[in-house]
């Protein structure tokens, strides 16, 4: 099957881990291809915790309140 024009392929598993991982970890999620329309994400506090870890070898930014970036 063809692709539909100016379309893309999102990967997105999610997996449970096994012991000794599933001691610290509920969830394991591996999300690649996903191109946002936007250029800054805003997160709210909702009293969860999640450690991102990026693989790719891309330069990386932060951004102050002022929206300000810097390479990280």
């Amino acid at each position: 099957m063809e692709p539909i024009r100016g379309t893309h392929r999102v990967l997105l598993e999610i997996r449970q881990p096994r012991p000794p991982l599933s001691f610290g970890a509920e969830l394991l999620t591996l999300f690649n291809g996903y191109s946002a329309s936007h250029r800054v994400a805003r997160f709210l506090p909702n009293g969860g915790v999640e450690v991102a870890i990026d693989l790719k070898d891309e330069p990386k930014y932060s951004y102050d309140e002022r929206g300000q970036h810097r390479q990280q």
